[in-house]
C-alpha cells in the first residue's frame, strides 16, 4: 500500500503531558517518519485551517484523549483532542480515495475509560498508556512498522533505550526542553540520530 511518512500528533499541549509528547515525537522519528503537529505554526488566527491542512497531508495519526479534566480556572473540559480526532476520522470516511487509507492510534489512560465521555468511537482499539510516557513507544512503533512493511524498523525496546540516552544527551548538552519549539525539538532529534549514525529506519 502506498503511504506518506507524515504522522499527525493530536495531544494535550501542557507541561504535564510533555514527557508523553516527547516520547511520541522521538518514536515517530526513530521509525523514519515525520512528526507533524498544530505546533508547527504560530499563526493562531488560522489554527483550524493549519490543523486541517496537516491532517490532509498525513496518512497516519497518534491521538491522545486522556486529558478530560475540568480546567481549574474555567471549570470546563478540553475538547480539542476529541475534536481533532473527529476531523481525522471524518477525513478518512468522507475524503474520497486520497484519504480512505488513513489510519490512527488512539491513546487514553485506561482502555475503556473513553466509553464514559466519547462512546461513539467504540469499536476502535483504544490503547491504555496508564499515565506512563514510555508505554506509547511500542504501540506507535508496531503500527508504523506494519504500515511500512517492517523494513528495518527499530524494536520498541531499542527506541526506549535510545530515548533514554537522548534525554541524558540533552542534559549533558545543557539543552532545556522547555525552551524548544516543536520544530526545533524535532530538528535536535534529527541531529542526535545523525550523531549516532542514523536511526536504522526506513528511508524515502
Amino acid at each position: 500500500m502506498k503511504y506518506n511518512h507524515n504522522v499527525f500528533i493530536n495531544c494535550p499541549f501542557d507541561k504535564k503531558y510533555q514527557p508523553f509528547e516527547d516520547a511520541i515525537i522521538f518514536t515517530i522519528m526513530g521509525c523514519g517518519f515525520k512528526a507533524r503537529s498544530a505546533k508547527e505554526s504560530s499563526a493562531s488566527n488560522n489554527r483550524l485551517y493549519n490543523i486541517q491542512k496537516i491532517i490532509q497531508e498525513c496518512d497516519f495519526a497518534v491521538h491522545d484523549i486522556s486529558r478530560t479534566e475540568l480546567d481549574n480556572k474555567n471549570k470546563l473540559p478540553r475538547f480539542n483532542m476529541p475534536f481533532e480526532l473527529g476531523l481525522f476520522l471524518g477525513a478518512k470516511y468522507f475524503g474520497g480515495q486520497f484519504h480512505d487509507g488513513k489510519s490512527c492510534l488512539i491513546f487514553d489512560r485506561g482502555q475503556y475509560r473513553y466509553e464514559k465521555f466519547i462512546s461513539d468511537i467504540k469499536g476502535h482499539d483504544i490503547i491504555s498508556h496508564r499515565d506512563i510516557p514510555l508505554r506509547v513507544v511500542d504501540p506507535i512503533r508496531n503500527c508504523l512498522a506494519e504500515l511500512a512493511g517492517d523494513q528495518k524498523i527499530l524494536l520498541g525496546s531499542d527506541i526506549c533505550s535510545l530515548y533514554s540516552a537522548f534525554c541524558r544527551w540533552l542534559i549533558k548538552g545543557k539543552i532545556k526542553r522547555e525552551s524548544l519549539s516543536f520544530g526545533k525539538f524535532a530538528h535536535i532529534i534529527s541531529k542526535y540520530f545523525e550523531s549516532i549514525g542514523g536511526c536504522y529506519a526506513i528511508q524515502d
